[in-house]
């Protein structure tokens, strides 16, 4: 348990008693096989420190996936993002992200890896990311919650599935 910073998110989280570095840090035998930082929001003008400057704020969702000699390990965590000072908002997100609350670090089940897309659980939802290239332009995401599914319209970013044939991403590790 801790907080880590990372160049995307600051976030404040459990993941089964293991470390957030854990989970970045790989060992030999390790690689890793996803991972993405994608805003899934348009920026929202919001002046959250009262300081008289709509700040551009967007929601957004990162995720980390290696695989070990006994399977995969990872994690997703989803917050508010403010643009212009590069740092996570963890008190405002708690408002508009309700379950799992943000900024938590919440372990990946069930991780299938198929060519350039990676489907994962998280907590109460299933993801589907796919890597259309560098960039955000083709890359995809989906959300599914039970019998419900939601492609995601995604605004910046970057999926990366290193097993991807199309592309030139080789496996890392």
């Amino acid at each position: 348990m801790g907080s880590r910073i990372f160049g995307f998110l600051l976030a404040v989280g459990l993941l089964h008693g293991a470390s957030i570095r854990s989970y970045e840090t790989l060992a030999p035998g390790e690689k890793v096989v996803a991972k993405g930082v994608v805003y899934y929001s348009e920026p929202m003008r919001f002046d959250y420190d009262r300081d008289g400057k709509l700040d551009n704020v967007v929601m957004a969702a990162k995720f980390f996936i290696k695989k070990t000699p006994k399977g995969y390990r990872g994690y997703l965590v989803r917050g508010l993002y403010d643009l212009d000072r590069k740092k996570a908002l963890a008190y405002y997100a708690n408002s508009l992200i309700m379950h799992p609350p943000a900024n938590t670090y919440i372990a990946v089940s069930n991780v299938r890896v198929e060519g350039e897309k990676v489907t994962f659980r998280s907590g109460p939802f299933a993801y589907t990311f796919v890597d259309g290239g560098p960039g955000i332009a083709n890359d995809s995401a989906v959300v599914h919650l039970r019998s419900q599914s939601k492609k995601l319209r995604l605004y910046g970013g970057d999926v990366i599935v290193y097993t991807n044939p199309k592309g030139s991403r080789a496996a890392k590790g």
